[in-house]
């Protein structure tokens, strides 16, 4: 199996196949973000793969981010250090104080579910 080489760059694979050098690549982009009427940002990441340049495989994974969370019987700003710089900036110009209040009282109306 001589004709097989692979070899890693920072996030991607070089491939050499029968004297064809192939780069495969990885790319992970937030390709949309949304605010709902309560102000949880949904986010959709994109991850895909591409060789030479031409996509070959894009797949998505979608989370959510929220004003506020649940410490115990208090509330605290969630911790959006470890989002997208643009899902940070829309996070800090949208979550105002009253916006967070808003959310809160919302979760605090909702039943509480489980066993």
């Amino acid at each position: 199996m001589g004709d097989l080489q692979l070899g890693y760059f920072q996030d991607g694979i070089t491939q050499k196949i029968r004297g064809k050098i192939m780069a495969i690549t990885k790319e992970i982009v937030v390709d949309k973000i949304e605010v709902s009427e309560s102000s949880i940002i949904s986010v959709r990441t994109a991850t895909v793969l591409k060789e030479d340049g031409v996509e070959l495989n894009r797949s998505f994974h979608r989370h959510s981010v929220v004003p506020s969370v649940r410490d115990g019987d208090t509330w605290k700003d969630a911790d959006i250090s470890g989002e997208d710089a643009k899902v940070q900036a829309i996070a800090n110009a949208t979550w105002n104080d009253e916006v967070k209040k808003a959310y809160q009282d919302m979760m605090d109306a909702k039943p509480e579910t489980g066993s």
